[in-house]
C-alpha cells in the first residue's frame, strides 16, 4: 500500500502538496489551480572561463518551494530571499540527499542568476521521491559560499498523476462465476478458437470465469472514484478475458479499450506473461497523460508486485527511457484509498 510512503509525504505537508519552507513562518499560501505567468526566465548564463570556487558570503535567508497547477502543466515554484549585500544565487536540486555544496556534480542546477525565483516542470520529479533544494549566495566572478539554505520537497501521487507520465497496472474485479476451460488448450493448440474471450455466464457451456455481482459493483464504484479524481488517462489496455474487459468497461473511463494479448493469461506464452506485462508497463504514456492496464495476477513465476495484487488493486509506475525498460515502482493503491489519496 502507499501508506508508508504517504507518511513520509504527510510529514512534509503544509497544505495541498508536499510544500515546505525555511524558515518557518513564511506564508506559502497558493491557489493551486491558478494558471499564473510562467514566463520568468531562469538566467543560467555563467561565464565559462571563470573557475568555481568557495568565497565568504552570507547565505540566503529564506527558501520556499510550492506545487502549482497550470493549464500547460504543473510546475514547482522556488523563491529565495538573498542575504543583504549579495548579488547572485545558485539553486540546486538533488533527490534523496542534500547537495554537498554549490557545485555538487550529483545535483541538478535549477537556477543561477541575479533573480530570486525559478520555476520548473513537475514532470522533472518522481511521485513521493524526496528532493532537497539548496540555494547558495554567489558573487559575479564564479565564487559561492558553501553553507546555503535548504528545504525538502516531494510531489504527491495525485499531483504527479495530474501531470501525466505514469503507468498503472490494475487487477480485474472479483471473479468466480464459472471457471476457465484451460483443458481446451492455448491459442496455438486449441480447437475452440478464442474460448478465453467468452463472456458467457451459463456455467453449463461457459469457457471462462466471469465477474461476480459484487465484483461488478466494486468496479463501478471504483470507476466513480477515479473519475472524481480527474487525472488524465489517454490509453486503456486490457486482457482479452471478459473479466478484465468488463472491469475496464465498468470503470467508465474515456479511452477506447485496447485488447492486449500480452496481458492475457494462459492463452499465449504463459511463461513470458510477466515479461510482456512488464514491457507494457515500461512504455511511456502519451505526453501529459497516463496509461492504465487492466490485467491479472497469478503468473507462472514470481512477478512482484503485480503477481500478488488483490482484486482492483493498482500498482503505479513511472516509466523512464533511461532505465532500459525498468520502470520505477511508486506504490500500490487499494480501491478504498483512491478518494483520499494525496
Amino acid at each position: 500500500m502507499l501508506k508508508l510512503l504517504i507518511v513520509l509525504c504527510a510529514a512534509l505537508l503544509g497544505g495541498a502538496g508536499c510544500e515546505t519552507e525555511v524558515p518557518a513562518g513564511v506564508d506559502l499560501g497558493v491557489d493551486l489551480f491558478h494558471a499564473a505567468d510562467l514566463s520568468r526566465p531562469a538566467d543560467l548564463a555563467m561565464p565559462t572561463d571563470l573557475a568555481a570556487h568557495i568565497v565568504a558570503l552570507p547565505p540566503p535567508t529564506k527558501i520556499a518551494v510550492v506545487y502549482r497547477a497550470t493549464l500547460p502543466g504543473a510546475v514547482v515554484d522556488v523563491t529565495v530571499t538573498r542575504a543583504p549585500g549579495t548579488t547572485r544565487l545558485r539553486l540546486l536540486r538533488r533527490a534523496a540527499d542534500l547537495p554537498t555544496g554549490p557545485f555538487d556534480p550529483m545535483a541538478t542546477l535549477v537556477y543561477e542568476g541575479h533573480g530570486e525565483a525559478a520555476t520548473h516542470a513537475v514532470r522533472q520529479l518522481v511521485a513521493l521521491e524526496l528532493n532537497y533544494y539548496a540555494a547558495f549566495s554567489c558573487d559575479d566572478v564564479g565564487g559561492c559560499e558553501d553553507f546555503g539554505v535548504q528545504v525538502p520537497f516531494a510531489v504527491t501521487v495525485m499531483e504527479a498523476l495530474a501531470d501525466g507520465g505514469y503507468t498503472l497496472y490494475m487487477r480485474h474485479a472479483e471473479d468466480g462465476v464459472c471457471t476457465d476451460a484451460v483443458s481446451l488448450g492455448p491459442a496455438l493448440q486449441t480447437s475452440v478458437a478464442g474460448w478465453w474471450t467468452s463472456c458467457a455466464a451459463d456455467c453449463a457451456t461457459a469457457t471462462a470465469s466471469q465477474l461476480t455481482a459484487d465484483g461488478d459493483a466494486r468496479a463501478t464504484e471504483l470507476g466513480a472514484a477515479l473519475r472524481a479524481r480527474a487525472f488524465p488517462i489517454a490509453r486503456l489496455h486490457v486482457s482479452e478475458m471478459c473479466r478484465a474487459t468488463d472491469t475496464a468497461s465498468r470503470l467508465g473511463l474515456s479511452p477506447m479499450l485496447e485488447r492486449d494479448p500480452d496481458l492475457t493469461p494462459f492463452a499465449y506464452d504463459e511463461s513470458r506473461r510477466c515479461t510482456t506485462s512488464r514491457a507494457r508497463i515500461a512504455e511511456s504514456p502519451p505526453p501529459g497523460s497516463n496509461t492504465l492496464y487492466v490485467g491479472h495476477a497469478g503468473f507462472a513465476a514470481p512477478c512482484d508486485p503485480i503477481g500478488d495484487l488483490g482484486f482492483l488493486w493498482t500498482a503505479i509506475y513511472r516509466p523512464d527511457p533511461s532505465m532500459s525498460g525498468h520502470p520505477r515502482f511508486i506504490g500500490l493503491v487499494l480501491p478504498a484509498e483512491w478518494p483520499q489519496l494525496p
